[in-house]
């Protein structure tokens, strides 16, 4: 489903992104972008960015309150998915590149989770509605122009590089990986 999905259902008030136990979301798909390397193929990833940003632009953008529960590794675009939400509930055994404080135990996740998505579809649906308005506005009315001309490019040129070929050798042939910055 789509951002888009939930806006105009109004029997949606909260909107949860949920994962699985051992892993929010693991991002692109590394296995998939080795045998193409070993294929001699090129990893060209400009649409799957695409669709991560319209994804992640169109929840930052919805009037409906998003929490992301995160459990497990949030990884690549796991992680912009996970803070495209309002609000990021982890579990204490979540992992991001960053480090975040206020997780909760893996086995309260759920219940913490539903609690304050509960709390939100009671409350003031109208406020938040125009607080979420006026955070886009006022902090991301440009972040489709920076997916369009700041993230899809950089990633795609860090794709195109012989360290991104060698890192996912080294990640899927469990070695450390010798970067050359080219």
């Amino acid at each position: 489903l789509s951002p888009v999905t939930f806006e105009i259902d109004p029997q949606v008030k909260v909107v949860v992104l949920k994962g699985m136990p051992k892993a929010f979301s693991a991002g692109g798909d590394i296995g998939y972008f080795y045998n193409i390397i070993q294929q001699g193929g090129e990893v060209n990833m400009d649409s799957l960015f695409d669709k991560v940003g319209n994804v992640t632009n169109g929840l930052k953008k919805m009037s409906k309150l998003v929490i992301a529960q995160v459990s497990g590794a949030a990884a690549g675009a796991g992680v912009s998915l996970a803070f495209s939400a309002d609000f990021v509930v982890c579990s204490d055994n979540a992992k991001f590149i960053m480090a975040f404080v206020n997780v909760v135990p893996a086995e309260e996740l759920d219940d913490a989770v539903m609690k304050l998505a509960r709390r939100f579809a009671a409350g003031p649906l109208l406020s938040y509605k125009n607080i979420k308005k006026q955070i886009y506005q006022a902090a991301f009315y440009d972040y489709k122009k920076y997916l369009d001309e700041c993230e899809i490019p950089t990633q795609g040129g860090c794709a195109a590089s012989k360290d991104f070929i060698e890192g996912v050798k080294a990640f899927i042939e469990k070695r450390k990986a010798e970067f050359k910055g080219e």
